[in-house]
């Protein structure tokens, strides 16, 4: 009886893994010039699931979201736009100064397919920028 009860546990929290899998965010901070710097979100979706865009209305469709924590060496410029068909989401900002610092924020979204949506969820980032120094190992 201890044995079934563990293998039909272990087959829940296997579908309830893969469920959370149906998004992974891909982040990346690109410097374009100065102290300028475009932060990519790109959501990587499983096959035959969409995730909503930032202008979303009516029903109860969640528009994927973006909430940036504050940092007092970073502007952020504009807001977050979304790039072409395969959703790339992009931020602009711009350091106060140079050196380096960290971006830190939240990404809400809602997954769905042709049958179901999964309920809103939200991921933290983190995303570093700046002047690295090179401390050489003596």
């Amino acid at each position: 009886m201890e044995a079934t009860s563990f293998i039909i546990t272990m087959l829940c929290f296997s579908f309830i893994s893969r469920a959370q899998d149906v998004v992974k965010w891909e982040i990346r901070c690109e410097k374009i010039s100065g102290k300028t710097y475009e932060v990519h979100f790109t959501p990587k979706v499983q096959e035959s699931w969409h995730i909503y865009s930032l202008e979303v209305s009516g029903g109860i469709n969640v528009p994927t979201s973006f909430t940036f924590e504050e940092n007092p060496l970073v502007i952020l410029k504009g807001v977050v736009k979304e790039i072409g068909l395969q959703q790339d989401f992009v931020q602009k900002i711009k350091l106060k100064k140079r050196t380096s610092t960290v971006l830190k924020g939240k990404i809400t979204f809602m997954a769905c397919n042709d049958e179901q949506c999964r309920p809103p969820q939200t991921v933290e980032f983190i995303c570093e920028f700046g002047e690295i120094s090179f401390i050489p190992q003596l």
